[in-house]
């Protein structure tokens, strides 16, 4: 037996609507493949982290980092800070999420891969591998 939709005063027929029908379920799954990125539930230790000339800082509170960085670009001179929500692609690599306007989070984080050791929290460029390490700052008493 054969079903026709009428849409708008137009008869559909059963493929063209299997086939919007398709395209709607990829929809979901990717979006809920997308969102299953952000369930592991991996946390940073809560804290203050700074690399090695004290002028950058990485403080993480719970799902989210404040990045105090410098930019490595001559028209963006100076330390900025921006707080973003981050997720683990690894067991040690992480990610942050953020609007792709955003010209710190384009200059000043995506240029690297951010991993996480267990008590650092590492900076490594793309192209040279180059690393700079965040260590924890111990709580003042």
């Amino acid at each position: 037996m054969e079903i026709l939709l009428t849409l708008g005063g137009r008869t559909k027929d059963r493929a063209k609507d299997m086939k919007h029908f398709s395209m709607a379920v990829c929809l979901v799954v990717l979006a809920s493949t997308t969102s299953c990125r952000h369930g592991s539930g991996k946390r940073i230790s809560n804290g203050v982290y700074r690399e090695p000339s004290g002028i950058e800082s990485l403080a993480v509170n719970e799902e989210k980092i404040e990045f105090h960085i410098r930019i490595p670009n001559e028209q963006l001179p100076g330390v900025f800070t921006r707080t973003y929500t981050y997720g683990f692609e690894t067991d040690t690599a992480f990610y942050v999420n953020g609007s792709s306007n955003d010209p710190v989070l384009v200059e000043g984080i995506l240029r690297y891969n951010w991993f996480w050791d267990g008590t650092n929290i590492l900076r490594k460029k793309h192209k040279t591998g180059e690393t700079v390490i965040f260590a924890p700052v111990a709580a003042v008493q």
